[in-house]
């Protein structure tokens, strides 16, 4: 019996090395992987038979598909003759003793018989492409409008984990699993009977999407974002909106927002940080030097530059985003006024701020 579970075992091994093989011809001959280096000896043969290629054969070369089902096939064959040999040998009282280990040696055969017939089919396909000249040329792959329109529909369809409608490819046993595994019943509603109680349905989970945990996060943001955007639209209040450039307000709100409160509490305490830091450092940068343009650019790249560093810490990301691009904004508007001109610069209605 330790003998005919070595063979086995020693068949395993080899159809698994195949099972490599076969994949790998499959990958370059569809270029998922690249294509192996040419050698002499393999392009010295000449012949059309893949016997008299031999070990010469790699995968990616045109005879490679005929050895994956020679080799297929010959698995098949020492499998059964290994099994007949092995229950022959032990019929008198192994069959009651080992019957387990006969069970899981068909099961494994069964598995690695329709693992050999999909390798076969793969590499099948990968040839076929090859000779018919698709991969010769270079073009984008769509989805078909079919596959296209199931797609959308699986984005309202709930998922069915039945274990009645999804069962294992070689299971025969009829296993009553109980109602573990089965949909999730609603128990506000019946199963839909008719054409508008369907309807409900869709009604129903257009519903259940738009009251999902980010959409309550989208509406905090323009909420939120609109408690100033509101100044802009009121005519008492747009020129103050226009005047202290409150739209730089708005998208740092709609930065710094995030899904739980106490994150947004503290991305605002880091928003107010970052701000104030901006301004001790634009003065520090702009009167440093003497409030010279060569120097103010200098010192400002060489705070920015270490600013940077600070990206490290995740949880203070916002914090440097928001310190960084109000310093530019403060630094910019300053050497644009004095590159400009006053009177070019207010020309959309903002005051200058020296």
């Amino acid at each position: 019996m330790w003998n005919d579970m070595k063979q086995l075992h020693t068949t395993f091994q080899t159809f698994v090395e195949a099972i490599d093989q076969g994949l790998e011809h499959t990958g370059i001959c569809l270029e998922i992987l690249p294509k192996p280096k040419v050698t002499k000896k393999s392009t010295s043969i000449g012949s059309d038979d893949v016997e008299a290629h031999g070990d010469a054969v790699n995968p990616g070369d045109q005879y490679f598909g005929s050895l994956v089902d020679r080799k297929v096939q010959e698995f098949k064959s020492q499998n059964e003759d290994t099994t007949r040999a092995w229950v022959k040998d032990d019929a008198s009282d192994a069959i009651s003793r080992n019957q387990t280990q006969l069970y899981v040696i068909f099961y494994t055969q069964q598995l690695m018989h329709v693992a050999g017939d999909a390798l076969q089919d793969l590499v099948a396909f990968a040839d076929k492409k090859v000779e018919d000249g698709t991969m010769k040329h270079k073009r984008l792959i769509f989805p078909t409008e079919r596959r296209l329109w199931r797609w959308l529909m699986s984005v309202f369809k709930e998922q069915d984990s039945s274990v009645k409608k999804n069962q294992d490819i070689l299971e025969t046993n009829n296993i009553d699993y109980g109602d573990s595994f089965n949909p999730k019943k609603d128990l506000e509603h019946l199963p839909a009977t008719n054409i508008w109680q369907h309807v409900g349905n869709w009604l129903r989970r257009i519903l259940l999407m738009l009251g999902s945990k980010e959409s309550h996060f989208g509406f905090r943001v323009a909420a939120a974002t609109m408690t100033v955007g509101i100044l802009a639209f009121l005519k008492q209040t747009q020129q103050f909106f226009q005047d202290q450039r409150l739209d730089w307000a708005m998208i740092t709100i709609a930065l710094g927002m995030t899904i739980t409160s106490g994150q947004s509490i503290f991305g605002f305490f880091c928003r107010v940080g970052g701000t104030c830091l901006a301004m001790i450092f634009s003065l520090i940068i702009w009167y440093t030097v003497d409030q010279k343009t060569p120097g103010v650019i200098i010192l400002l790249w060489f705070f920015i530059f270490i600013e940077y560093y600070f990206f490290k810490f995740p949880r203070f990301l916002t914090a440097v985003m928001i310190t960084i691009t109000t310093q530019i904004i403060i630094i910019g508007y300053e050497l644009q006024v004095r590159q400009l001109g006053e009177a070019v610069a207010t020309q959309s209605g903002q005051p200058y701020y020296p």
